[in-house]
């Protein structure tokens, strides 16, 4: 496959991705990634796996994507959230806290590792990274109760509950 045609086709394929129509994204990622070992493929496969909640594929071909490219936040951040999904939420608590050493003012790594600590039951670990969320975006997370609310919202882990 020629290099235009490589784009050409994940364009197509990331285009359906984006308009929610996830089978053909998974059918046009499949076929590429058979062309092309390439770190964006997968991660577009572990991602649409994850919105067809096949967790296991989603998390084969994020682990890929990290051993193709490298660890950052993002992607720990959505490893932690596939974790989360399998309820292997020791494992979601180590990656969000290795996506801090990485970019430690990433909110939403912030709010999942609160929440997820919340829901574990380390109170101590949840309000550590409450107040480092709260010290970055200038709120009050105990006095104010909306800031809180959307926190806790926001964050991957609100399903567990």
């Amino acid at each position: 496959m020629t290099t235009d045609n490589l784009k050409s086709q994940l364009d197509k394929a990331t285009n359906y991705f984006e308009k929610g129509d996830y089978h053909k994204a998974l059918s046009h990622f499949e076929s590429l990634k058979k062309e092309q070992n390439n770190f964006l493929i997968h991660w577009y496969l572990g991602h649409t796996y994850f919105k067809l909640h096949k967790y296991t594929k989603a998390l084969k071909e994020i682990q890929k994507s990290i051993e193709l490219k490298s660890k950052d936040s993002l992607n720990l951040n959505f490893l932690g959230k596939i974790y989360i999904e399998t309820n292997q939420y020791d494992k979601a608590v180590e990656v969000f806290e290795e996506a801090l050493l990485f970019d430690n003012n990433n909110q939403m790594v912030l709010s999942n590792l609160a929440n997820i600590n919340l829901y574990l039951g380390n109170i101590k670990k949840s309000e550590t990274a409450m107040f480092s969320f709260s010290r970055i975006y200038a709120v009050d997370v105990l006095e104010n109760r909306f800031a809180w609310n959307r926190l806790v919202s926001n964050s991957s882990c609100r399903r567990i509950r």
